[in-house]
C-alpha cells in the first residue's frame, strides 16, 4: 500500500483489491489497525480502509440485521454507497418487495433534505437502483413511484453536481421503457419533465442540457433501433397510434436511421411496414427522402419515391425529375407518379418531354399522368401517339382515354378519325381503338363532340359495337 501510494495511486484503485485481501484474513481488525499506523508515519490517511473493514464487516452479517440497523436504528447512511446498493439489490433478487420498498421509501423522502450530503447519497444510490429497470427489472410496485420521485427531483434540484445524478437516473427509466416498447410513456415522460423544467428550473441552463441529453440518449443507433423493432408489431392500430407519434417526435435522425433500415431489410413485407413509418414523419422526412433518391438500391429509390408523393411537394420536381430516365423501369414509374401528385401543372413540361422517347410502360405512365392532370400542352404530342399505325394498340388506347380526360376541343378531329369504321379506300381502326375514341368523344360531353358520336351511331350496322355507341349516347 505504501509503495503503491507512493507511486500516485489513489484510493479508488486500491480499495477494491484491499478489501478483497482483507476478507480472506482472520486477524484482519488488527492488520487495519497495524497498516493505519504504518500510513499515518507517512502521512496518510487510513480512513478509507477502515471503511473497507466496515464494509466487510457489514457484509457478514445476515440481512435482517441490516434491515433493522437500516429501517429501525436509522443507520441508512452510516453504511457506504456500495454497501447501500448491494443490500437493494439482495432484497430485489431474492423478491423481497416490500422491504425493498421501504428502503426505497427513505431514500426518495431524502431527495426533499435541505442537507447537500444527504440529498447527494439518496439519489447516487437511486440511479444506481434506476439502472436495474433495464436489467434485471424493477417491480411495478417500485419502479412507478421510483420513477415519479426522480422525474421531481429533476425538475427542482438546485445543485448541479446532484442534477448530474438525476438525469443519469431518468435516462435508465427511459430505456427500460423502450427496451418494453412504451414509446407512448417516453413521449408523455419528456413533455412533463419539460414542463416541470421550465416551471420550477427557469434561468438555469442546465435544465435545457439535461433535456437535450436525454433526447440525444433516445437517438443512440441502439435506441433507434429498439424503436423501429415496435413498427413489425402485428397490432397494426398500436402501431399508427403509438409507435408513429414517437417516431415523429424523433424527426430528422430517425428518418435517417429508418432509411438506413429499409436499405438492408430482406422481407418485402417488412420493408412495406418501414415505408408505413417514413411516410408517417410527413415533412420531417423530406430531407433523408430527397438525399435517398441518389441510392444504389433501385427499391429504396423507389419506395423514397412512394413516399415523396405524400410528404414533398414542387419544389421537389428538380431532385425527382432526372429519375425519368432511371435505368430501372420500376423507378420511371414511380418518378412517374410522384412528379404528377408533388407537382401537379409545374411537372407536366417534364413529362410531355418523355413522350418522345420513353418505352411503352414508361409511355403508358407518362399518358396516364398527363391524363390526370389534364394537361392540354402535351395535346399535340398525344394526339400524334393517338393517330400513329406503328403504335402498340394498347398505347394508342391510353392516349385517347388521356385525351378525354383532357377533354380539350381540339382533340376533336382526332377522335373523330380514329372511330371511323373501314372504308372502299381506307382501312378503318379496329374495334378497341373505336371504343375509345368514342368513350373520349363522350368524355369531351361539347355539343360538336355529341353530334360527331350520333353521327357515327347513326352509320353503323347493327351490332354490339353500335349498341355500345348508342349507350354512351344515352349516358
Amino acid at each position: 500500500m505504501a509503495v503503491a501510494l507512493s507511486r500516485g495511486a489513489s484510493w479508488d484503485d486500491l480499495q477494491r483489491p484491499l478489501t478483497d485481501i482483507l476478507r480472506t484474513l482472520p486477524e484482519r481488525q488488527a492488520i487495519v489497525r497495524m497498516v493505519n499506523a504504518r500510513l499515518s508515519m507517512d502521512g496518510q490517511d487510513g480512513a478509507p480502509l477502515s471503511s473497507a473493514l466496515k464494509s466487510i464487516k457489514w457484509e457478514t452479517l445476515p440481512l435482517e440485521s441490516r434491515l433493522l440497523k437500516v429501517l429501525e436504528e436509522g443507520g441508512l447512511y452510516e453504511v457506504t454507497h456500495d454497501m447501500r446498493l448491494a443490500m437493494l439489490r439482495e432484497l430485489l433478487d431474492e423478491r423481497r418487495v416490500e422491504e425493498l420498498l421501504r428502503v426505497l421509501d427513505l431514500l426518495m423522502t431524502s431527495l426533499h433534505s435541505e442537507e447537500g450530503p444527504e440529498r447527494q447519497m439518496a439519489i447516487r444510490t437511486l440511479a444506481g437502483v434506476a439502472r436495474w429497470a433495464v436489467d434485471p427489472g424493477l417491480p411495478a410496485d417500485a419502479e412507478l413511484p421510483l420513477a415519479e420521485a426522480l422525474r421531481a427531483h429533476f425538475a427542482w434540484e438546485p445543485d448541479p453536481a446532484l442534477h448530474a445524478w438525476s438525469t443519469h437516473a431518468v435516462e435508465f427509466m427511459l430505456m427500460a421503457l423502450l427496451g418494453r416498447g412504451q414509446l407512448k410513456t417516453i413521449l408523455a415522460d419528456l413533455q412533463e419533465l419539460e414542463g416541470l423544467s421550465g416551471l420550477v428550473g427557469e434561468g438555469r441552463p442546465s435544465r435545457t442540457e439535461a433535456i437535450a441529453h436525454l433526447r440525444s440518449c433516445l437517438l443512440r443507433p441502439h435506441a433507434l433501433n429498439q424503436a423501429i423493432d415496435q413498427v413489425f408489431d402485428t397490432d397494426r392500430d398500436r402501431v399508427i397510434q403509438e409507435v408513429h407519434p414517437y417516431l415523429e417526435a424523433l424527426g430528422t435522425p430517425m428518418a435517417q436511421h429508418l432509411m438506413g433500415r429499409l436499405e438492408i431489410e430482406p422481407d418485402r413485407a417488412r420493408r412495406g411496414r418501414l415505408v408505413d413509418a417514413i411516410r408517417s414523419l410527413g415533412p420531417g422526412a423530406l430531407g433523408t427522402l430527397l438525399q435517398s433518391l441518389s441510392a444504389p438500391a433501385w427499391y429504396l429509390v423507389r419506395n423514397s419515391l412512394a413516399v415523396l408523393c405524400d410528404a414533398g411537394d414542387a419544389g421537389c420536381i428538380p431532385s425527382v425529375a432526372p429519375l425519368l430516365r432511371h435505368p430501372d423501369l420500376r423507378v420511371r414509374q414511380a418518378a412517374i407518379r410522384a412528379l404528377w401528385k408533388m407537382g401537379g401543372p409545374q411537372s407536366e413540361p417534364h413529362l410531355v418531354a418523355r413522350l418522345k422517347d420513353a418505352d411503352e410502360r414508361t409511355l403508358a405512365e407518362v399518358l396516364f399522368a398527363l391524363g390526370q392532370l389534364r394537361a392540354a400542352a402535351g395535346l399535340p404530342q398525344i394526339q400524334a401517339i393517338a393517330l400513329g399505325k406503328r403504335v402498340p394498340p394498347g398505347i394508342r388506347i391510353q392516349a385517347l382515354e388521356a385525351l378525354g380526360q383532357i377533354g380539350a376541343p381540339g382533340a376533336l378531329p382526332t377522335l373523330v378519325q380514329c372511330l371511323r369504321r373501314k372504308r372502299l379506300f381506307s382501312s378503318g381502326e379496329p374495334p378497341p381503338i373505336r371504343m375509345a375514341a368514342a368513350k373520349a368523344l363522350a368524355a369531351l360531353g361539347t355539343p360538336e363532340a355529341q353530334t360527331a358520336l350520333a353521327q357515327v351511331a347513326a352509320r353503323e350496322p347493327k351490332g354490339a359495337e353500335r349498341d355500345s355507341l348508342c349507350l354512351l349516347l344515352d349516358h
